[in-house]
């Protein structure tokens, strides 16, 4: 499928990788995308982490946050990252009530970064944020880093474990 490659990548957050872990090519494979989804819902089962919203962290994991709110029932949220001061310019896509858990959603983490910053909108509208998910740990720092923020961040795989599976 293409979605771990080997080479010289640079990622978002500037690092040099020697593998690059692309899981936005994964709905086009349905039997795979929803096993994903599905092992997604099983990590939030045993986190027993109780979450009243999920919340994708909007660059890239949006079509998964959408299953899983299908699978799960939990209705999800939108952090908007760049407001366009146009219309109604809302910090968040989704209706909400204010001191509501939200469980963080993201493909892979690898500093963490985008996640903090999804989690910093969300509290900064009142709402909750104590746990992230991933299906990804690359284990560059975001664990420490949300780990700092209060954040949990729980994984489906590290990237060890999936490069064992591929």
């Amino acid at each position: 499928m293409g979605c771990v490659q080997r080479g010289d990548f640079l990622l978002s957050g500037g690092q040099d990788a020697s593998v690059y872990v692309d899981l936005r090519r994964v709905p086009s494979r349905f039997k795979t995308f929803v096993r994903l989804a599905r092992a997604m819902l099983v990590v939030m089962k045993a986190i027993k982490t109780s979450c009243d919203y999920i919340a994708d962290v909007p660059t890239a994991p949006s079509r998964l946050v959408g299953a899983i709110e299908i699978l799960s029932g939990i209705p999800s949220l939108s952090p908007v990252l760049e407001r366009k001061q146009t219309g109604l310019d809302l910090p968040i896509l989704g209706l909400y009530e204010k001191t509501k858990r939200v469980l963080l959603i993201d493909d892979v983490a690898t500093t963490g970064q985008s996640i903090t910053f999804a989690a910093r909108i969300l509290r900064k509208e009142g709402l909750v944020v104590k746990d992230a998910l991933v299906a990804v740990d690359r284990q560059q720092g975001a664990e420490k880093l949300l780990s700092s923020l209060e954040i949990r961040l729980h994984r489906v795989f590290t990237l060890s474990e999936l490069l064992k599976l591929t």
